[in-house]
């Protein structure tokens, strides 16, 4: 296995995407397959991996698809970085905490293609729901919601703005 910066960005991110993989990418050649997965984790309990249908996910005592492409994890990747310099707070909340997250009037951005995973965009804010780890590892306190509030109606909209 090799690392080296980023070259060349393949065609297919969006451009939001690209904006993130050239500053914080890094490419790993590691035959037959050759592509970055966000930030090199530390000790981590399970593996990320591309299941046989391409959707990313990570396998620890169970597997689960956080993605249904490798497009996607880039996009939930980039999207928190567009996100935070223009939100006024960025709240986490842990285990049961999740369960209080009204998602009313938001809609999923589609170029993120969530599945264990997701993002929802609503009128002032950006909220992920992180669910993949706590399947992976059979633990409820794996369930992680940042929310981006009090975002204006102009970053980041998803659902296509990360071309605009």
């Amino acid at each position: 296995m090799s690392t080296s910066p980023v070259d060349r960005i393949p065609d297919g991110p969006t451009r939001r995407a690209r904006a993130f993989i050239g500053p914080h990418g890094v490419r790993v050649a590691v035959k037959p397959v050759d592509f970055e997965a966000g930030r090199e984790p530390t000790a981590v309990p399970y593996a990320f991996m591309v299941g046989p249908a391409g959707e990313f996910g990570i396998q620890g005592y169970a597997w689960a698809p956080l993605h249904a492409t490798a497009e996607g994890r880039v996009e939930s990747v980039a999207l928190p970085y567009d996100a935070s310099p223009s939100a006024k707070q960025v709240t986490r909340l842990v285990g049961d905490e999740v369960d209080g997250v009204d998602l009313s009037g938001h809609e999923p951005p589609r170029e993120v293609r969530g599945l264990a995973d997701t993002w929802w965009r609503g009128p002032d804010s950006l909220v992920a729901l992180y669910t993949g780890e706590a399947t992976a590892m059979a633990s409820s306190r794996g369930r992680v919601a940042p929310v981006h509030s009090g975002l204006d109606d102009r970053r980041p909209r998803g659902n296509g703005d990360a071309d605009a």
